[in-house]
């Protein structure tokens, strides 16, 4: 316990205001309802990719964008649907924003797997953490 305590009374103003960013944001994403977007907000910043904004909208026309990143990275979240409709939300988000657009599918199973590798030829589409974190860095 102290030494938890230690540690906290250690953190600079801008690790502390970072953190308060991370909550807002996490916050934010919660009170909009979106499933499996708090979750993905919270790995990808302790993961090494910033957060920008979640649940807001962008373009013309306006869309609706989960994540997007300090690196201008948009990333859609998504539960299992149809290959189609992950294209379409994809390439529609990446034509009113003008933004490089990702979507992370949150189900892993053998369905879902099936569906990323069919959308996947389309549009860059992953249901791997690994993978997202790659592609945001750039990797």
């Amino acid at each position: 316990m102290a030494a938890r305590l230690e540690q906290v009374s250690a953190r600079t103003s801008e690790q502390i205001a970072d953190r308060a960013r991370v909550a807002a944001l996490i916050n934010k994403a919660r009170v909009q309802g979106d499933p499996g977007v708090p979750k993905l907000i919270s790995q990808l910043e302790k993961n090494g990719v910033t957060v920008k904004d979640t649940n807001h909208y962008l373009g013309n026309p306006a869309r609706e964008v989960d994540i997007e990143t300090a690196g201008g990275m948009i990333i859609q979240v998504k539960k299992l649907s149809s290959a189609n409709e992950i294209i379409k939300q994809v390439q529609a988000t990446q034509r009113a924003t003008g933004q490089p657009t990702v979507a992370y599918v949150i189900t892993q199973h053998r369905k879902a797997n099936t569906v990323v590798q069919q959308a996947g030829r389309h549009v860059q589409v992953t249901n791997n953490l690994d993978t997202l974190v790659n592609w945001l860095k750039g990797n």
